[in-house]
This record gives structure tokens, sequence and C-alpha cells, in this order.
């Protein structure tokens, strides 16, 4: 699983892909919300703690980004300082959920895991711009064991310490993963097209040239909120043409997907992307001097 402490200065990023992107989630929240907004109703309070937690977080963590005040009107809210966007964060929510708020203030996905009463963690709440092969829509209430029903292995190898460790997340730490996809897409093009993939990525077309070969890395990150003992699960998607990849970067990647089992290498459309990324890493670590590779 390759799981690790994180340390909590660095839990919520702020880059400066951040102006950007708040305007794709933006877009894709008013049109496609349905698909990539859900929650029932037993994930309420779990949802506004994780509003108030984030909104705390990102306060005091980024104060040139964000601020948090008493409007005259409408109460406790917080603002992007950068766009002078204004949200409620306390109760009632009228226009946006509590999770939406969240999902516009921050650049990660949230998800709310709630164990039910058989000890599996179930998928309650789920903010989700940037998903891969799969939507909100169609998986939420589901257990976390069947919303990665498709990843390989994930029965036989995964659910069971995925379930104990979900179980062993504290409410004083954050622990964080990293996971990765190879995506082949053109990032001149529509990013927001490249970035939600509700459906899966498309491995029908070969790239014919490096950069088109995108590493999708996702910063995985676990925080258990204390007031309603639920699990906050964040997702910060990042986009990397592998010509941007330094050296090492370059080398441990061909080794680690040269060596996928085959399913996981169908999983994850290495037939599509093989040749010309393969091609690109042996080009570049041919040039460097055996003493330094």
């Amino acid at each position: 699983m390759g799981l690790r402490k994180s340390p909590t200065d660095t839990w919520l990023s702020i880059d400066e892909q951040y102006l950007a992107e708040h305007k794709i989630k933006a877009s894709l929240l008013e049109h496609k919300k349905d698909r990539l907004l859900n929650s029932s109703d037993c994930s309420q309070a779990a949802c506004e703690e994780a509003l108030e937690v984030i909104v705390e977080y990102l306060t005091e963590t980024y104060p040139k980004s964000f601020k948090q005040y008493d409007h005259r009107t409408s109460g406790p809210c917080v603002e992007v300082i950068e766009t002078g966007e204004i949200f409620g964060t306390k109760a009632p929510f009228v226009d946006m959920s509590p999770l939406e708020i969240a999902a516009r203030l921050a650049m990660e996905d949230f998800n709310i895991l709630i164990k039910d009463d058989n000890d599996e963690h179930i998928l309650r709440a789920s903010a989700t711009c940037y998903p891969v092969g799969w939507s909100v829509d169609r998986r939420i209430n589901w257990p976390i064991y069947k919303v990665h029903g498709p990843v390989p292995m994930w029965q036989e190898k995964l659910r069971r310490p995925v379930e104990r460790f979900f179980s062993s997340v504290k409410t004083h730490s954050v622990m964080e993963r990293s996971a990765y996809f190879v995506q082949v897409a053109d990032l001149q093009t529509d990013l927001a097209q490249i970035l939600c993939k509700p459906e899966s990525l498309d491995y029908g077309t070969k790239p014919t040239r490096p950069q088109h070969v995108i590493i999708r890395r996702e910063r995985q990150t676990f925080k258990r909120l204390p007031k309603t003992n639920a699990i906050l699960f964040a997702v910060k998607t990042a986009l990397r043409p592998l010509t941007e990849l330094s050296v090492s970067e370059l080398r441990s990647f061909k080794q680690e997907a040269s060596n996928w089992p085959e399913e996981v290498a169908r999983y994850k459309g290495r037939q599509c992307w093989e040749e010309c990324a393969f091609d690109y890493c042996d080009a570049v670590l041919s040039k460097v001097p055996s003493e330094i590779s």
C-alpha cells in the first residue's frame, strides 16, 4: 500500500495551478455536478465537520489565499482572496453542500468514509471532480472493496489490509500514499477533459510524441474526523509530461512499469503507451554517464 505518515503542514496543498484548477472545478460542478458530487443523509454531520476542518487548515496555512470571518448578514464564512468569492461555512447550507464548498476551496477531491455495522467502510459522500474510470453517482453508498472492484488484486491482497488500516487511522495525524496512472493526452488541449475522466482513460490511440505521455499522480491522504469519527479521504491529482521527469524518475518509472504483473499492465494501458514511453526513457538514460546512472 505504500503508506507513510504525512507532515501536518503539507496535508492540503496550494500551488501555481490553483487558479486554473479552481476555474475548472467550478465549471465541472456547474455542468456535471450530478456525476461528481453526492452524499447520503447519514454523512451530513461528517461533511459539515470536514468543511470546518478544511477551512481552518486553509486559513491558517495559507493566510494570503484564504480568510475566515463573520459576514454581517450571512454569518461565518470563508473568502478566496484572489477571486473574491465568499462561501458560508455553517448550516443552513442553501446553495451548496458543505463538501462542494470544500472541493471548490481546495485543490483536492474529498470523500467521506463511514464504518457500518459489518465493520466495512462505506463511501457515504464524495466530491470528486477528477475521477478516473468511475463516477460518484454510480458508487455512492458502496463499500470501499466494491468501489475498487476493477483494481487488479484488490480483493485477494488489499481488501482486508485496507480495512484494518482505515480502522487504525488516528485523529491527531495524517497518513498518505501515492498512486499513478499513465495517460495519453496533449496538455495544450482542454485540461478539464484531461482531468475529469469518469468513463476511463482512453487507451485507444497510441502516442507518437513522448510529451503526450502524461504521468497522472494521485496523492491520497487519510484523516480521521474527531467529532464524527468518519475518515476524510482526500485526493490531489497532478499531471506531468514524461519529458519533464528527471533521470532518476525516468529510471524508476521504466523499471516499475516494465515489471508490472500482466493484469496490472492491462489495467494501466501499458500496451498503448509502452513503445513511445520506453523508447524515450531508453534514449535519455543511454546518454547518462555510467558513473551517474
